[in-house]
């Protein structure tokens, strides 16, 4: 392809290793050998690492090949290395929120998607395709599509977000509790 001919020209330029990995990334999703594309992916996010070692973005990338690869623990480290070179971009803040949600660390998702929702408000970055990730009213909408799946654990984790965030929507409070009393770890019944 072209971008292993300026590779091959340009050896120390990391841009065309990232552009090379982002294209093996996006083939991942669509083949049937997808750990094979994320390997060379992650290859190739390594030798831009290595090239520009204070490329965030590289880092970022390390990252996510690591969690489609479902190593969640590396994923975490090579986003928080992201995050250490650039700690006023929001989208790397979003990435560790997402992971922490994924892990259940919900009270911990909530001061990072805080942090990200603050550092948008101070910049521009608010413009870009995530803008609304933090309003209360996503996580109540994913809670009850999780609660209508029946799917309560995920239910319960959503509602705690947006609560977390600053919904102070009494329906949030009265849909954790419904879901406790299902789950058996609290006993509404006497409330009512």
């Amino acid at each position: 392809s072209g971008l292993n001919k300026a590779i091959y020209i340009l050896p120390e330029k990391s841009d065309y290793y990232k552009k090379v990995a982002q294209a093996y990334t996006s083939e991942a999703s669509i083949s049937p050998y997808k750990e094979k594309y994320l390997s060379m992916a992650l290859e190739y996010y390594r030798r831009a690492s290595e090239i520009n070692p204070a490329d965030a973005w590289a880092w970022l990338g390390i990252g996510d090949s690591f969690l489609y690869l479902g190593n969640i623990n590396s994923a975490r480290g090579f986003y928080k290395k992201a995050l250490d070179l650039d700690p006023n971009n929001s989208y790397y803040l979003k990435k560790i929120g997402d992971l922490l949600v994924s892990l259940g660390n919900i009270d911990e998702a909530v001061n990072v998607f805080k942090r990200a929702s603050l550092l948008e408000k101070k910049s521009m970055a608010w413009l870009d395709l995530n803008h609304g990730k933090y309003e209360p009213e996503t996580y109540i909408e994913k809670g009850d599509l999780y609660y209508r799946k029946g799917n309560l654990e995920w239910a319960l984790k959503m509602y705690k977000l947006a609560e977390g965030l600053g919904s102070e929507e009494m329906s949030i409070k009265i849909k954790m509790a419904n879901i406790l009393e299902r789950i058996g770890q609290v006993d509404i019944s006497g409330m009512r």
